[in-house]
């Protein structure tokens, strides 16, 4: 069984696609993460730290930027897998700016200490300002020459981090 209840960084390698071609996919691009779970809600935030994906433990600085929330759809003792939110209810909020995807996000095992994250989903956002502060707006049904739609594959492992 997955803990249900940890903050954890992990180290994830990005890809990035075409929201209508989600199969060609660019080269992997490493980046932080900070990973929540709260019971049967799951928060995955990047961090905008640079890394060459070498480190072997976590920033102690990492700050949340951008926020996907899921929530548990299906849990076994191997896997648990989370549904990604375009809306997010209140009263729960985020740190850093939520993120509405559409997508899917499974954690497992990577050892008995570590936990791995699988995600894939895609997004088609509008930027706007509400009440001085800038928001993501989910758009629907973006034109396939959508600048701000990208699908997106997450492969991430969890390492040390003096800050959790």
């Amino acid at each position: 069984m997955i803990t249900p209840n940890f903050r954890i960084a992990m180290m994830n390698q990005l890809r990035l696609a075409p929201y209508y071609d989600p199969l060609a996919v660019s080269a992997p691009a490493p980046e932080w993460l900070i990973v929540e779970r709260m019971g049967s809600t799951l928060t995955i935030s990047d961090t905008q730290t640079a890394t060459d994906g070498s480190d072997t433990e976590a920033p102690v600085a990492l700050t949340a930027n951008n926020t996907l929330v899921g929530v548990l759809i299906e849990t076994s003792d191997e896997i648990d897998t989370f549904l990604f939110m375009r809306h997010l209810p209140p009263p729960l909020q985020t740190a850093g700016g939520f993120f509405p995807a559409d997508g899917y996000a499974r954690l497992s095992r990577a050892g008995q200490d570590r936990l791995a994250l699988s995600a894939h989903g895609r997004h088609a956002l509008l930027p706007e300002t509400r009440n001085g502060q800038s928001v993501l707006i989910d758009m629907g049904l973006p034109s396939p020459s959508a600048s701000e739609a990208r699908t997106w594959h997450f492969d991430a492992v969890e390492l040390p981090w003096a800050a959790a």
